[in-house]
């Protein structure tokens, strides 16, 4: 084989009758092998030229040469030995001796075998892929190599090797040389994305000839499952009645609730008539609202376990009822408990219009401070004005419509400045509410 020493034998023998001069033998290596060494019984051997000069040899004598020469590349390489003297030879049939050694090439059966921890992983969770390499002979096996790159469907957590290097960015082990029944593994740790692909293939390679070429390659192909997640929504709106043209906040909360991480978290909310969008916070991710669908959109993306994200909706009150409004929660995830993936809250709002400026300048606009109830049946209970230490400085004698503060007290002037109101009145729909807020006195 390719690096083996051979070891070729030369015997000369002198058959008669007379004696021989000017011996000499020619046997120059050709070039697939390597002259290691030589020995000769007589004489001396030239490497150079192949020629063994042997000088005389007598009737019935014999000489031998040795020659080791290593093997470096496979094939046929023929090896001539030729003996000639400066006699006549009479039979010139056995001057010449040919061997013809076919060197095999150095072999390695190199093989590796791929395994996935799970088959079927749950998307967000990792997964092991185990490399064996191993050379099953029969000769040393060198430069080898195994190629492992993770596909899209993964993405690179670790890895591990027991011989040699991994370099993540090319998915190449270098394993180096590996001995005729020896071992080697590489383990990576990946996360499982959302999309694929999943095969995962790993492909080993050396220098030498592999007489098994089937055994080269390995494959997995896990079938991720979506996770089971548990996400809950909550939504809330102030107890509290609002007037038309009050803005007000709707509250969402989102949680978790589930052992499993949820991706692609998203959050709607289509805003019923009645109601005018005037803007949105986040504690987590990006709201954005569409006018052509009425629809707050929350990308809230990953949610771990246990975790929570709000989100809070201005709105302004546009029309009087009950307004009905309802967000739903949705992620990539097969949800374990959808029946709280969606939230509903009603608002009351009143058919009522509070000013906040009041002119008492006789010029009958805005020279009272009242609320202007619309349409419906609402009965005003209490409105009340008050200062900015709390005084009471005026309260509606009879709750009439048309009953409104003149911007006096006890008779005479109040000070311009700011005042509070509130204001109890009980909706043609349900229970009492209880508004208040501030004015500005002008003069």
């Amino acid at each position: 084989k390719v690096d083996a020493v051979v070891s070729f034998s030369i015997d000369v023998k002198n058959l008669g009758p007379g004696d021989a001069t000017g011996v000499r033998v020619d046997d120059l290596l050709e070039k697939g092998y390597r002259f290691v060494s030589s020995n000769a019984s007589k004489g001396s051997y030239n490497v150079t030229t192949g020629v063994w000069s042997l000088g005389g040899l007598a009737s019935g004598a014999t000489e031998k040469l040795t020659v080791a020469a290593s093997v470096v590349s496979s094939g046929s390489h023929v090896n001539t030995a030729t003996v000639s003297g400066n006699e006549k030879d009479p039979d010139l049939s056995n001057n010449v001796s040919t061997v013809n050694p076919v060197i095999g090439a150095v072999q390695a059966n190199l093989g590796v075998e791929k395994t996935a921890s799970s088959m079927a992983p749950v998307i967000g969770s990792n997964v092991v892929f185990t490399i064996a390499a191993s050379n099953q002979g029969p000769d040393q096996a060198t430069n080898v190599q195994v190629t492992d790159l993770l596909p899209a469907g993964y993405s690179y957590v670790a890895s591990t090797v027991t011989v040699g290097s991994y370099d993540l960015s090319t998915g190449v082990w270098a394993v180096g040389t590996m001995a005729s029944g020896a071992s080697a593994t590489l383990t990576v740790t990946a996360r499982v994305n959302p999309d694929g692909p999943y095969a995962n293939t790993a492909t080993i390679s050396g220098t030498e000839l592999d007489p098994v070429p089937g055994n080269n390659s390995s494959t997995v192909t896990p079938v991720p499952n979506a996770a089971l997640v548990d996400l809950s929504i909550l939504k809330t709106a102030p107890l509290t009645g609002t007037a038309m043209g009050e803005a007000f906040d709707y509250t969402i909360e989102v949680k978790n609730k589930g052992v499993n991480l949820a991706t692609g978290v998203v959050a709607t909310d289509v805003l019923p008539q009645g109601l005018i969008f005037v803007e949105t916070q986040t504690s987590f991710g990006g709201a954005n609202y569409s006018a052509a669908t009425r629809t707050v959109s929350w990308n809230i993306g990953s949610l771990a376990s246990g975790a929570s994200a709000s989100l809070t909706i201005k709105v302004k009150a546009d029309a009087a009822g009950k307004i009905s409004n309802t967000a739903v929660v949705a992620s990539r995830e097969q949800d374990s408990n959808p029946a709280d993936n969606s939230s509903t809250v009603d608002k009351d709002i009143l058919g009522l219009r509070i000013p906040n400026v009041i002119t008492p300048d006789g010029d009958g606009r805005n020279d009272l401070f009242r609320p202007v109830i619309i349409g419906g049946t609402a009965k005003l209970i209490r409105f009340s004005i008050y200062d900015r230490w709390g005084n009471n400085v005026w309260t509606a004698p009879s709750n009439r419509p048309d009953e409104g503060w003149d911007g006096t007290f006890k008779g005479t002037d109040a000070s311009v400045g700011t005042y509070f109101y509130t204001i109890s009145i009980e909706p043609q729909w349900g229970n009492v509410q209880h508004l208040k807020g501030d004015l500005i006195l002008v003069r």
